[in-house]
């Protein structure tokens, strides 16, 4: 891009769109995904929440509770290892480690169906605390406009019955 005629400088232009800046690796965590195209999907909408709507928000976090597949969990927790500081991956790692909770919630229950922790007597699935650890990780680390952490983090915890602390999220 050059300036106009005569100015022999460069015309600088500027892209307004998010979407510009993300860049496809041959080894970017969406090309290893596109077999898992769903995962990929939702990865993306998670990673800029506010080019989504919200409902298309939540559905993506269900999608990663529904126990993904094992190259997923290790895509995520690889992630995790790689970028330690960054919100999306701890997001994504507590949505993981929420929903095997709820899978063992429900193999263990004698319903099969259950998903909530309604017995008081047996322990919550460690999974959970992790769960929480990594959504209090993602809410630290996240901007100001990105609402997911917090709104993981009060649901956990009004699930685990710590109302109070689930209210202050």
């Amino acid at each position: 891009l050059s300036g106009p005629k005569g100015s022999g400088g460069i015309v600088p232009v500027y892209v307004r769109e998010n979407m510009f800046r993300y860049r496809l690796r041959s080894n970017s965590m969406l090309q290893s995904l596109l077999g898992s195209q769903e995962y990929s999907l939702a990865s993306m909408r998670v990673l800029f929440p506010t080019s989504y709507p919200i409902e298309l928000l939540v559905a993506a976090h269900d999608r990663f509770l529904l126990d993904p597949p094992k190259k997923v969990q290790d895509a995520v927790a690889d992630k995790l290892r790689k970028f330690p500081h960054t919100s999306s991956a701890h997001l994504m790692h507590g949505l993981v480690r929420e929903g095997a909770g709820v899978a063992r919630l429900a193999a263990t229950s004698e319903g099969g169906g259950a998903v909530d922790n309604e017995n008081e007597a047996s322990p919550p699935p460690v999974e959970w605390e992790e769960a929480l650890w990594s959504y209090a990780a993602a809410a630290d680390l996240a901007s100001h406009h990105d609402w997911q952490p917090r709104l993981r983090l009060g649901l956990l915890l009004q699930r685990l019955r710590r109302f109070d602390a689930g209210n202050a999220t």
